[in-house]
């Protein structure tokens, strides 16, 4: 069975705004490609920093953790949910509230 995305939330977002890639980037523009391979394996053993979407998708990553607590009521029609769905939400705090 082929996989569908129908009625699913679909969010594409590049590797450097969900990480901060910018000095690789100034590397990657300023130097050649051999020069840019480099720096990307040294530094294969260090996590990168945060970029501007990070919290972005923390929060749709929290969102999802939310509705699959709450139960399948909120994930059919989570623009209809009912007030147990609406109280948790409301009680897991600020994170998931600005969604």
């Amino acid at each position: 069975m082929a996989l569908t995305l129908d009625g699913k939330l679909v969010v594409a977002i590049s590797s450097r705004a969900l990480f901060d890639f910018e000095e690789e980037n100034l590397v990657f523009e300023q130097a050649n490609d051999r020069a840019y391979m480099a720096l990307q394996l040294q530094r294969l053993d260090i996590p990168a920093k945060p970029g501007v979407a990070f919290s972005l998708v923390k929060k749709l990553l929290a969102f999802n953790a939310v509705t699959s607590a709450v139960g399948s009521a909120c994930t059919d029609h989570v623009t209809s949910v009912g007030s147990t769905c609406t109280d948790y939400v409301t009680s897991v705090g600020s994170t998931s509230r600005t969604m």
